[in-house]
């Protein structure tokens, strides 16, 4: 089994700025979520550090992700491609650690 941390910072990769309400943005996650048939996860809200592709460093309001899941590499590019669009992010970070469930 693997645990799956996906990190998706809050702001729009064109305006910099938070566009989506905090109760928009998490519906739009789930909405993701759903679609690629995750229905048991944890979410978390942090502060991310971020440098863009133009050099313009922010630290934004980011959520985490937490799901256990068996994923080939192909689904999670799917994943993150489908998070990017529908949250118009420049990039999304998603992690994979191997775990034991008891």
């Amino acid at each position: 089994m693997y645990k799956y941390n996906i990190y998706i910072g809050m702001f729009d990769k064109d305006t910099k700025t938070q566009v989506l309400s905090n109760t928009e943005f998490l519906n739009r996650v789930r909405k993701v979520m759903r679609l690629h048939g995750i229905d048991n996860y944890t979410i978390y809200k942090c502060k991310g550090h971020y440098k863009h592709t133009d050099g313009t460093i922010i630290c934004e309001p980011t959520i985490n992700v937490e799901y256990i899941h068996e994923y080939t590499l192909n689904q999670i590019h799917n994943l993150r491609f489908n998070l990017c669009k529908e949250l118009n992010q420049e990039s999304v970070l998603i992690t994979k650690q191997s775990i034991e469930v008891l």
